[in-house]
């Protein structure tokens, strides 16, 4: 028995053993045989994996990895999910056709399954009628949707493992639609890292799949990150994290943008709802979508370089504490005065997220409850981040 044997579930009859996440520890000849195929082979050309789906021609959902779609509350995260089910099932289906999302001509024969926690029958039905609403009656024998809300955390997991089992073979795409109700406490590492596994062991298992999740990110307005450590796991784990933004002015509306790909990234799109249908609006421009300049996401800057904005906000004393208003105040003189590109916004609001998103990834450390000397750079941090030394994560 090779060590693919434990790294992936072995098939019985037809069917894939169940992820159970606990076994005995290994042999030492089943450990060798786990390493030897595990070593990279350097005399070996490895291939790319295939893409399930391209936006702008960057391959964003490809075989046996996973991907996670985030955004506050009721930004429309399970509109583009059906969106993108839909574009995979039927891509030349009229309300599907002419958007920058293509879908290669050897996976399109393969099934989807998805899975909701949180909604109930009749709003999970819903999804299926969007589905069949934008490709067609012709692709439902080819969704599976199942409807989970009613069970605990840990029976959840276990049917979705006992259906991807039966079913991953035919899949193309998984979606899970809630996976945070797959655990207890999204900010407990320990069950975080249990669902992460068990996420990662399907792509595994089923390499030919593409697994989507549906999460929630923090409440800090404009975050780009996903809540909870369990959202941390994901967003490291993931091929592609794709944050859908409500617009506030144009209630119809939302938009989409790759907060990170492993390869290029995509432009920023349009995702309007027509008769309830969620459609890619190609006519709209995102710095153009509400007549008013793309704020600045924290995304739009490397980690060091954010290392370079924060020093330099923290000026000409480093060393001294700055309260809230203050640091607010300061940051964005600094963005304004020497990182924005032309037409480019940066205001208080903004500025808030970004001193959010500091204290998280651990440039900036709490020293004090007083609102007038409340934060303190980490210079020791912020040098091992420009030196590449660590990645812009919180210290544990």
């Amino acid at each position: 028995m090779d060590g693919l044997d434990y790294m992936q579930s072995q098939r019985v009859n037809g069917y894939h053993k169940p992820y159970t996440g606990r076994r005995e520890p290994l042999s030492t000849e089943q450990l060798d045989s786990l390493i030897a195929d595990a070593r990279i082979d350097h005399n070996k050309e490895y291939q790319k994996p295939p893409a399930l789906l391209m936006i702008d021609g960057v391959p964003v959902l490809t075989k046996g990895s996973m991907s996670t779609i985030q955004g506050s509350p009721k930004s429309r995260k399970s509109f583009l999910a059906t969106y993108i089910a839909a574009k995979y099932l039927n891509p030349a289906a009229p309300l599907l056709a002419g958007d920058h999302i293509t879908v290669p001509m050897d996976v399109r024969d393969r099934r989807v399954l998805w899975f909701d926690t949180e909604m109930g029958q009749y709003y999970a039905s819903q999804v299926g009628k969007r589905i069949f609403g934008l490709a067609g009656d012709a692709v439902k024998n080819r969704l599976d949707l199942y409807d989970l809300r009613g069970y605990g955390h840990t029976v959840r997991r276990e049917a979705i493992d006992h259906v991807v089992s039966m079913d991953g073979d035919d899949a193309a795409i998984i979606v899970i639609d809630g996976v945070r109700d797959l655990l207890l406490d999204v900010n407990k590492p320990d069950e975080s890292t249990e669902v992460t596994e068990f996420l990662l062991s399907i792509t595994a298992r089923f390499p030919d799949t593409h697994l989507i999740t549906v999460v929630h990110t923090t409440k800090m307005p404009g975050s780009e990150m996903a809540r909870g450590h369990q959202g941390s796991d994901l967003a490291a784990k993931s091929e592609s994290v794709i944050q859908v933004v409500k617009d506030t002015h144009t209630k119809d509306l939302s938009t989409v943008k790759g907060v990170h790909t492993r390869g290029e990234g995509f432009d920023e799109f349009a995702l309007r709802i027509v008769d309830g249908l969620p459609v890619v609006d190609t006519s709209v421009r995102i710095s153009q979508a509400t007549g008013r300049p793309r704020g600045v996401q924290f995304s739009d800057f490397a980690f060091d370089k954010h290392a370079d904005i924060i020093t330099r906000t923290f000026q000409p004393d480093d060393t001294q504490a700055m309260g809230t208003t203050d640091l607010r105040n300061a940051l964005k003189g600094v963005m304004e005065a020497h990182y924005l590109d032309e037409g480019k916004e940066f205001g208080m609001e903004r500025a808030g997220v970004f001193i959010n998103e500091y204290k998280r990834h651990g440039y900036i450390v709490d020293v004090s409850e007083s609102t007038r000397a409340r934060y303190q750079l980490d210079h020791d941090r912020i040098v091992r981040i420009k030196r590449k030394e660590v990645l812009a994560l919180p210290p544990k």
